[in-house]
């Protein structure tokens, strides 16, 4: 995903580049809903085959509660990392130092 982006920002189709580790963090996120779903619905598939009705579905909803629920400290520290991850991305891509536009009129310009 991050070599598209970047490939896309190169023949100027993409105005702005994602940072890899939000690349990798996304690219997990889609796996795990991709692997959640596949791992439901072929469950769903086995029970239909070996009983002869569909079995329950249990999809990325149902592990997201599961995780939410058996581990609720991991989930609250994640919780907070994640805005300061972000938060410590964008202030290195500004090199430390953002640029905050206090005049009003330019906001009134747009």
């Amino acid at each position: 995903l991050a070599l598209v982006c970047q490939l896309l920002a190169q023949m100027n189709l993409l105005r702005f580049v994602i940072p890899l580790e939000l690349a990798i963090l996304l690219g997990c996120i889609g796996a795990f809903i991709l692997l959640s779903s596949a791992r439901g619905f072929l469950n769903a598939c086995v029970v239909k085959r070996q009983t002869g009705h569909w079995g329950v579905f249990h999809g990325p909803l149902d592990a997201w509660v599961s995780i939410i629920t058996r581990f609720p400290c991991m989930i609250l520290l994640l919780g907070c990392l994640v805005p300061i991850g972000l938060s410590v991305m964008g202030l290195r891509a500004s090199d430390w130092m953002p640029e905050i536009d206090f005049d009003v009129a330019a906001y009134m310009e747009a």
